[in-house]
């Protein structure tokens, strides 16, 4: 028995509270899921909202594939993520003729502990904390990158998706 199927709009990703989540519209209604529950939103839960960073958005998805894979955010939540689309990208080593892309420095929220001579700086595109390195400068120049940013956006930046 196949229904209308139901719009979703994903609106925010962030904290509610303690909780990670995703705040979505579904029928003109606004509500909140962790992945494995859903909560209508009435102002005061709104106005308690707090955006997150993109590592939620994957957070919720994986979860939600893994045990709620029928419901409508999933989809939304696949098609921002660019899940399923097809990739074209070569990981190989660099060439001296190789020009452009992106030196990822760690995120602080990978690597909590840096090593001596690393810095905490905040990536220039997303601004997370990210650990800059003495040496980064140089392969950046030597190496003739665009420049340096965390992991994810690197990753992302070198996708075609940032």
């Amino acid at each position: 028995m196949n229904g209308p199927e139901r719009m979703t709009n994903v609106k925010d990703w962030g904290y509610l509270g303690a909780k990670k989540g995703v705040l979505y519209e579904e029928r003109g209604e606004l509500k909140f899921t962790d992945g494995f529950h859903d909560k209508k939103m009435a102002q005061a839960r709104i106005e308690a909202f707090v955006p997150g960073d993109d590592t939620i958005l994957t957070e919720v998805y994986r979860r939600m594939r893994g045990t709620r894979n029928w419901h409508p955010v999933v989809k939304e939540l696949k098609r921002l993520l660019g899940e399923g689309e097809k990739r074209d990208m070569k990981i190989e080593p660099r060439k001296q003729s190789d020009r452009g892309g992106w030196l990822c420095m760690p995120l602080v929220s990978s690597v909590p502990e840096g090593k001596e001579g690393w810095e905490k700086v905040q990536c220039p595109v997303c601004g997370q904390l990210c650990w800059k390195r003495p040496g980064d400068t140089g392969v950046i120049h030597k190496s003739k990158l665009d420049g340096a940013c965390c992991t994810l956006c690197a990753l992302k930046k070198g996708a075609g998706r940032l």
